[in-house]
């Protein structure tokens, strides 16, 4: 009965907090439609934004699951129902055919976007106008703007923090490099804040760790960047200094143990790789939507969206 009243109580939070779950649609240049789900906290207009990126073969709907532990939308540690007691709106946007052009094709790396990459789908205009169409139901603050993501949806996250660190303040990619950088992407130096979760046992088939000297997907195969790289590129680029490492409470005992390594750059901006040794192709503390066999492990000491929110809230573009 205890348990069944602090539920109950849960549900009634979430549900006084949240002012309202919109779908929209909006039309990019190419005449395409494209379309978003957002949750807006009930009282927290004119607060800040976090917008969480699906992977490849997915939609939005299917990555506020992801952020889940059970993968049910209602359980409070939600990317989305965390929002609704912090105060922050959380955005779902949906890509084209399931798929973000996050970067590659060139220089013999690997797209890794599908057909986005062969349709050349401009993902980061497309944010740029969500940004507007929100704006018009929802008015937020335009200095704290935030982007996450996974797997292909972290490679999108990594492309935005070099193509349009103008609107978003924070980044925290999860499960994949920065593949746009890699293959030759325009990514001016500068400081960018960035919360970097990447788990050693990520599949050789999806985004391994060690990255990949020859990968095929959806029909086009190339190299795919490591963690190490993406890690140096982002350490040069933010004008980073020494590292400073801890490992985490192991409390689980799930297989996986994380150090967090962090590094203080260029204009106090800080840069922290979480390290997930034993980690899969997974969400810190969410769902294992797929069995250990075929996606890894699913990290349960520390959850995802907790430190993702704590690391990124901090930032607010000038």
């Amino acid at each position: 009965m205890r348990s069944l009243i602090v539920a109950v109580g849960l549900l009634f939070l979430l549900a006084s907090s949240v002012e309202a779950q919109v779908s929209r649609q909006l039309v990019t240049p190419d005449g395409r439609t494209r379309t978003y789900t957002a949750y807006l906290p009930n009282s927290a207009r004119g607060g800040p934004v976090v917008l969480g990126l699906h992977g490849g073969g997915g939609d939005g709907p299917g990555f506020a699951r992801t952020t889940c532990p059970n993968g049910l939308a209602l359980h409070p540690a939600c990317l989305h129902n965390r929002g609704a007691v912090k105060g922050y709106a959380t955005i779902y946007p949906d890509s084209v055919d399931g798929w973000w052009n996050g970067g590659g094709g060139q220089n013999g790396y690997l797209c890794i976007g599908g057909t986005a990459c062969e349709k050349n789908i401009n993902d980061v205009l497309f944010m740029r106008l969500l940004l507007q169409d929100l704006a018009t139901i929802w008015p937020y603050d335009a200095s704290r703007v935030y982007v996450t993501g996974i797997s292909n949806g972290a490679v999108m996250t990594h492309r935005l923090a070099c193509e349009a660190a103008d609107v978003f303040s924070a980044f925290a990619p999860v499960a994949h490099g920065n593949q746009y950088a890699a293959a030759g992407g325009s990514c001016p130096a500068g400081p960018r804040p960035m919360l970097y979760i990447h788990g050693s046992a990520d599949p050789a088939i999806l985004a391994p760790y060690e990255g990949s000297e020859w990968l095929c997907r959806n029909g086009m195969c190339g190299r795919v960047v490591s963690a190490a790289e993406t890690i140096a590129d982002w350490l040069q680029r933010n004008g980073c200094g020494p590292r400073s490492a801890m490992w985490l409470p192991n409390w689980a005992a799930d297989g996986t143990l994380t150090r967090a390594d962090r590094y203080t750059c260029s204009d106090a901006v800080v840069f922290e790789h979480r390290f997930i040794s034993g980690g899969g192709h997974t969400w810190p503390d969410g769902w294992q939507y797929l069995g250990e066999w075929l996606v890894g492990r699913t990290e349960r000491d520390w959850n995802g969206n907790e430190a993702i929110w704590d690391f990124l809230k901090s930032y607010r573009l000038p």
